[in-house]
C-alpha cells in the first residue's frame, strides 16, 4: 500500500457490553463485530419491533454479525437474554435512531 493511501475501512465495527451477571460476582465483557445494516434491513427491524422486540433484534444481529463470530453470538444470546436489545439498540443508535425504549 502506498504511503499516502488510507487504510481500507473495516466492514465490521466492534460493539462491546460489560456487565456483572445476575448470578455472578465478576464483570463480563461481550464483544462482537457487526456490519452496517441496509436501509431495507432497518425498515424490517423497525416493523418487527412492534411485534416482538427481542426477536427483531436477534434477527438483526444474526444477519449483521461477522460470520466468524456467528456461533459465539448465538451462544451469548442464549446465555444473556438482554444482549439482543443492547447490541440492537447500539446498532440503531449508530444509524441515527434514539433509544427505542423496549
Amino acid at each position: 500500500m502506498a504511503e499516502n493511501q488510507e487504510k481500507p475501512v473495516t466492514a465490521y465495527k466492534e460493539f462491546s457490553h460489560s456487565f456483572v451477571p445476575f448470578d455472578g460476582d465478576e464483570e463480563v465483557q461481550v464483544i462482537h463485530h457487526f456490519k452496517k445494516p441496509t436501509s431495507s434491513r432497518i425498515d424490517r427491524t423497525v416493523a418487527d419491533l412492534r411485534k416482538s422486540p427481542g426477536r427483531a433484534f436477534k434477527n438483526l444481529l444474526t444477519e449483521l454479525v461477522d460470520p466468524a463470530e456467528k456461533q459465539q453470538l448465538e451462544d451469548n444470546l442464549k446465555k444473556y437474554p438482554g444482549l439482543p436489545n443492547t447490541f440492537g439498540n447500539g446498532i440503531l443508535t449508530r444509524m441515527g435512531f434514539g433509544e427505542l425504549g423496549n
